[in-house]
């Protein structure tokens, strides 16, 4: 149905440069105020002052980085679907998945369909590979 992988991908492609552009302008304005805040520690309390507070500046700002830890791997790689037609009645039906060799990887029966007229109805199932 869809290459979900490919959908991932171009996602994150469509916003690499908005997600640059945000990582660079957070470190930018740590960076401009680590460096205001030394200047001003160490016109108010001499160096001392502006060493400790360098050191603090610099556990703030490792502290307050973070990773994107979101993830799509919990997605899977791609989605496949079926359509079928059927006329009302009750049905019995088995699921067979194929590996893209044409292998059959697992089969099992799906609990009894009642087809009614008009209406539609829809199967869920899915295998882990």
């Amino acid at each position: 149905m869809e290459d979900i992988t490919a959908i991932a991908k171009k996602n994150l492609e469509d916003r690499i440069a908005r997600i640059s552009s945000k990582a660079i302008a957070r470190a930018t304005a740590k960076y401009i105020a680590a460096r205001t805040a030394k200047h001003q520690a160490r016109k108010r309390g001499g160096e001392g002052a502006e060493i400790l507070t360098d050191f603090l500046t610099n556990v703030y700002s490792l502290a307050t980085e973070q990773s994107d830890k979101r993830s799509w791997q919990t997605l899977p790689a791609t989605i496949h679907l079926a359509r079928v037609s059927l006329s009302p009645g009750e049905w019995e039906a088995r699921i067979a998945y194929y590996s893209d060799q044409g292998r059959l990887i697992e089969e099992r029966p799906v609990p009894s369909l009642n087809v009614e007229k008009g209406k539609q109805h829809f199967l869920i199932d899915h295998i882990l590979q």
